[in-house]
């Protein structure tokens, strides 16, 4: 799930960061990852000495839609229960759905709740790529901020993304021009194009669902040569950490 994966990436970039500038010995990095998931450290991660110098981020979000058909706002586990019966003929694959992730939340600080609707996320889309253009691409401000709050919202306060009440809650929430997305929201044609040019530009590339994060860097130790490693899924933090790792090592 892509609220969990980021939540994830988010934790391992702390990590990271904090293991950069402390003297904390390997043995208890692997312990405080450990305490962060429920998925064991890999190999490379364990392995590897806290890092000596930081890495510089630019976190850009590209948009996707799972359900491009869908049209009016449902209730959210109704979804997930056809969803059910369409695997398992039953309600077994939504019993274990609501536990894997009620679960998996708790670990990294999210409390999922399933009572919400879903609907068409296309113009919450348009508002990202506004506030991307509008005010940039940092890990914690511009883009992110304010998707990690329409996550915050659509997955734990049950305030659907398919509403522009909601969306425009967000955008005020997190500090930034109300009126100027008002006004992207209420002009369909306003960053649509851009949204669907990305869209087709995943489809291309082979992805065809979500999460799935792409890395990219230059390795110093192999010439300067561009390098390139895809996550996907909802990895756990140890696997996000071990990626920052090896680019680290990598372009030292």
């Amino acid at each position: 799930h892509g609220y969990l994966a980021k939540r994830a990436l988010s934790l391992a970039m702390l990590q990271y960061q904090t293991s950069s500038t402390s003297s904390t010995s390997s043995s208890s990095m692997l312990q405080y990852q450990t305490s962060s998931t429920s998925s064991t450290s890999s190999s490379s991660s364990t392995s590897s000495p806290p890092p000596s110098a930081c890495l510089t981020f630019e976190l850009k979000r590209k948009p996707f839609i799972l359900r491009p058909e869908r049209k009016v706002c449902m209730p959210w586990l109704d979804v997930l229960t056809e969803l059910s019966y369409q695997r398992s003929g039953d309600l077994s694959w939504v019993n274990n759905f609501q536990v894997r992730m009620t679960e998996a939340g708790k670990e990294v600080g999210i409390a999922f709740d399933f009572g919400g609707l879903v609907g068409n996320s296309l113009d919450s889309l348009r508002l990202l790529e506004w506030c991307g253009d509008r005010y940039g691409y940092s890990v914690t401000d511009g883009q992110e901020k304010l998707a990690d709050t329409l996550a915050r919202y659509h997955f734990e306060l049950k305030l659907t993304v398919g509403k522009h009440s909601n969306l425009l809650s967000a955008v005020e929430d997190t500090g930034f021009d109300v009126e100027e997305a008002a006004r992207v929201l209420s002009t369909p044609s306003m960053y649509r194009q851009e949204v669907l040019d990305s869209i087709n530009a995943a489809h291309n590339a082979g992805i065809h669902s979500i999460p799935c994060f792409t890395f990219s860097w230059h390795s110093t130790s192999n010439g300067d040569s561009p390098r390139q490693l895809m996550v996907h899924g909802s990895a756990p933090v140890s696997d996000f950490v071990s990626v920052l790792h090896r680019i680290q090592q990598e372009t030292n």
